[in-house]
């Protein structure tokens, strides 16, 4: 619990940070100096 409180401590305020992003954004990778993704281990399907 206490480290999702210094989470949100440091993330605050939310919604302006979203937006910075939002601003930030790119349509090509080429354009860009930071790339982020997501990882996700497919399960298995039997």
């Amino acid at each position: 619990m206490l480290q999702s409180i210094k989470i949100i401590e440091k993330f605050t305020p939310l919604p302006k940070k979203v937006d910075v992003l939002r601003k930030r954004t790119v349509d090509s990778e080429d354009e860009s100096t930071v790339t982020v993704t997501t990882a996700h281990r497919a399960k298995q399907l039997s």
